[in-house]
């Protein structure tokens, strides 16, 4: 009887640790989601503000401005590929 109440205790111990611990990790989750919304607007603001002055310089100097739209591209895939990459980290780490 003693050792049922004891297996019963630690499984009742077990199942709060577990969800404290999922809590947790969601509550961490979400801040880290949140912290990197504010980077990647951070990011896209200055890289935004640099494009449209490369753009301008180019106009103003004769030049064809569709490269402005491949360095775009190539930002958003590199951009895309950075963030998927850093998501799978964080689902790695906090699945541990």
């Amino acid at each position: 009887m003693r050792a049922l109440q004891k297996q019963s205790i630690y499984t009742f111990f077990l199942a709060c640790f577990m969800r404290v611990k999922i809590r947790i990790i969601g509550m961490i989750s979400s801040k880290i989601r949140q912290a990197g919304r504010i980077l990647e607007k951070n990011v896209d603001r200055t890289f935004y503000e640099l494009l449209e002055k490369m753009e301008r310089e180019l106009t103003q100097k004769g030049l064809p401005t569709d490269v402005t739209e491949e360095i775009e591209k190539k930002y958003q895939g590199a951009k895309d590929d950075k963030k998927r990459e850093l998501l799978n980290k964080l689902r790695s780490k906090m699945g541990s």
